[in-house]
């Protein structure tokens, strides 16, 4: 069995002052926790924190708007999507009343339904969407946006 012995390297590092080993004692265990295993560390950590931090967070509250997580209590479920329709709230072209007339009319639909009947996912909902006889009490209904509603 090879002992692992510290690779050939420059004198001096003008790059990272912890990756030259002369004061923290010559050995390879030192060496290579300095240069690769913290390094590695911070990546994993710094992952974590792109993947689950807070702006994740608020954007996972979208998925309130999903059927199968529609519960009883729509108002609750309202306040949340709201915190997470915050980062995508220059987008919206309708006032917040009128989004929360047509998530409240979203959930009422979907509560209506069991739940090992509801879509999973968004784009499994887009399966469900209404046909052109309910487009009849639309506001927009002789407008051209149904047929971007309408299952193709």
């Amino acid at each position: 069995m090879t002992v692992p012995r510290i690779p050939s390297r420059c004198g001096r590092s003008v790059f990272r002052v912890a990756s030259t080993i002369d004061s923290q004692g010559d050995d390879a265990e030192t060496y290579f926790r300095i240069n690769y295993f913290y390094p590695k560390i911070d990546n994993v950590v710094t992952d974590l924190r792109l993947w689950f931090g807070s702006s994740q967070q608020q954007c996972a509250k979208l998925a309130s708007v999903i059927p199968l997580h529609i519960g009883a209590n729509i108002e609750e479920q309202w306040t949340k999507l709201q915190d997470g329709m915050l980062v995508y709230y220059d987008f919206f072209t309708d006032s917040e009343t009128v989004l929360k007339a047509e998530y409240l009319l979203w959930a009422k639909k979907w509560l209506k339904v069991g739940l090992d009947d509801r879509p999973k996912s968004a784009a499994a909902a887009l399966d469900y969407t209404a046909s052109a006889a309910d487009f009849r009490h639309h506001p927009c209904h002789n407008c051209g946006s149904r047929t971007l509603l309408l299952k193709t």
